[in-house]
């Protein structure tokens, strides 16, 4: 019983398939043949001068603020329906000074350039600026191995440069005369 059910929804929907498209060859044949008329209806001999649009009227009715003080003494959004109270006129705005937020990351030093590596904290930028130039203000007096001094209208801030966390101890390099000295030491106090 439900093989032949199948048999007979697949009959349905194969002559509704043929229908649907017969109607859509028909649509297709009629209406070429109608766009083919009104083609040709439209054709206009070539003496005859194009459509001219109709244009707004010349005079149309000038408005002023005037008009509108009505709606702007009682204004409608609001729940009392009075003006705003006037405002005072903003006074003069100072220049804000921007603090320093900036963290040492890396010197680089070498015989012709010292540039610091600086993370400005407010943008989390990495900076590479050399000594002598300026940001946010901020010149850079000086660059050294393990400090970055900035200056601005007479005040003086030193970066350290940190180690990051968690880690061993730099050996600090010695200098020959400094490594001789800790030599002969060690062999004066030996027996």
């Amino acid at each position: 019983m439900n093989g032949r059910f199948v048999n007979r929804l697949t009959s349905l929907l194969l002559l509704l398939c043929l229908m649907l498209g017969g109607v859509v060859a028909w649509e297709l044949r009629h209406a070429a043949a109608m766009d083919a008329t009104r083609f040709e209806n439209l054709s206009a001999p070539a003496d005859t001068p194009p459509p001219v649009m109709k244009s707004l009227p010349a005079s149309l009715p000038k408005t002023t603020l005037q008009v509108y003080q009505d709606i702007l003494a009682r204004p409608l959004f609001r729940k009392d329906r009075r003006p705003p109270e006037p405002q005072a006129a903003p006074a003069a705005v100072a220049k804000t000074v921007l603090p320093l937020r900036l963290v040492l990351e890396g010197v680089a030093l070498t015989r012709e350039k010292r540039i610091a590596l600086l993370r400005d904290l407010s943008s989390n930028e990495l900076l590479s600026v050399e000594q002598g130039s300026t940001h946010n203000d901020w010149t850079v007096s000086s660059v050294q191995p393990d400090r970055v001094t900035v200056s601005r209208d007479g005040r003086v801030q030193e970066l350290l440069l940190e180690p990051p966390a968690n880690s061993p101890p730099v050996p600090v390099p010695q200098t020959r005369g400094a490594a001789k000295r800790k030599r002969l030491k060690r062999n004066n106090n030996s027996p």
